[in-house]
């Protein structure tokens, strides 16, 4: 999560902003859409997704205040908490 920085490249041990509870800017890993939750794509480096439709428990990080897709910044409530989406 990058809150209120630039969107400049990272390299390796360079600091990070980070934001515990608030308002951040973070990268979307995919198509994300406002109100829905998000969680942390498993191998995406950082990057956020909308909280999949398979069943299974899911540790959700925080709430889309935008939408957007692949590769841009988007607004995002933090705010984490858990999910369980039972067998279908």
């Amino acid at each position: 999560m990058y809150p209120w920085e630039a969107n400049e490249a990272k390299e390796a041990g360079d600091p990070v902003g980070i934001a515990p509870r608030g308002a951040a800017k973070v990268l979307a890993g995919g198509a994300v859409a406002a109100g829905k939750k998000a969680v942390l794509k498993a191998g995406a480096s950082g990057a956020f997704v909308a909280l999949p439709d398979d069943e299974g428990r899911y540790n959700t990080v925080g709430l889309f205040l935008e939408g957007g897709g692949a590769g841009e910044y988007v607004d995002m409530i933090v705010e984490r908490g858990s999910v369980t989406i039972p067998q279908a």
